[in-house]
């Protein structure tokens, strides 16, 4: 299976950039004024924020073509996929959040160890018995934007450590190194060398899913989802200032709470 070069995008964006003090290298592996970047929680895009767009109800076939990567419905132990409360609204202190739809990709499930192109289905990583996961940190980046470059680089030195802690890290990659162009297989794989991403690293070229997300493409975009519920507790643009707290604060949550929908 490959990769599409170019998807048309499915939701109509506007990116606008405050990144033109930067001029990003060789996919981010270096930065010519990297203090512009050094506290994270920055954007790549000064406007926009996270909106909560009506659920129409309609999967979503992500990038893959008729035929192609069906992806799952059901997690590794066979549980299904929930089909109740699908939206974009994040938690609100006792309010709980929508669940995430089953949004369904192209990418290296463990780019790392293997670049055979998979489907990853978010259903991979709902784990209502919490067998491997308690928190799933979703993020989207793109080659251009200096914030993800540096917080890719922040994840990959904690992710190993925070394995423990049963949070998964999965990456999906929006624009390649042109802003507004949809990220290819080849910006996948050289992302993905440069950085040498060990966990779930995939295309949403021009937001085609998790456009759903943003009132415009701004990037990075970060949400932590409990991976027995597929809640969305958190959405947010911008980088977390320090992302092992970001996703360790809501473990702490899981510990402390049920999961929606449980009786």
């Amino acid at each position: 299976m490959t990769f599409p070069a170019q998807i048309a995008p499915s939701v109509s964006v506007v990116r606008t950039s405050s990144a033109s003090s930067v001029r990003s290298v060789a996919y981010g592996v270096a930065l010519t004024s990297v203090a512009a970047f050094a506290a994270l929680g920055v954007a790549c895009s000064s406007s926009g924020t996270t909106t909560n767009a009506p659920d129409s109800g309609a999967q979503d076939p992500g990038i893959t073509g008729p035929g192609e990567g069906a992806g799952s419905e059901v997690n590794s132990y066979g549980a299904a996929y929930p089909s109740d409360n699908l939206g974009y609204t994040p938690r609100a202190g006792s309010t709980p959040g929508n669940r995430v739809r089953n949004y369904k990709f192209l990418g290296y499930k463990n780019p790392a160890a293997s670049k055979e192109v998979a489907t990853i289905s978010l259903a991979d990583y709902f784990d209502p018995e919490v067998r491997e996961y308690k928190i799933i940190h979703l993020v989207a980046s793109s080659v251009w934007c200096g914030p993800c470059q540096q917080e890719t680089e922040e994840i990959n030195k904690v992710e190993a450590g925070l394995k423990a802690q049963k949070i998964v890290f999965v990456q999906a990659l929006i624009d390649g190194p042109k802003q507004g162009t949809g990220a290819t297989q080849g910006d996948l794989e050289k992302w993905t060398k440069g950085y040498g991403n060990p966990f779930p690293t995939m295309l949403d070229p021009n937001v085609k899913n998790l456009g759903e997300f943003f009132q415009a493409a701004a990037v990075p975009w970060n949400a932590n989802l409990d991976a027995r519920s597929m809640e969305i507790l958190s959405a947010s643009l911008g980088a977390p200032r320090d992302v092992s707290a970001d996703a360790l604060k809501w473990v702490k949550w899981v510990d402390e709470n049920a999961p929606y929908g449980a009786k």
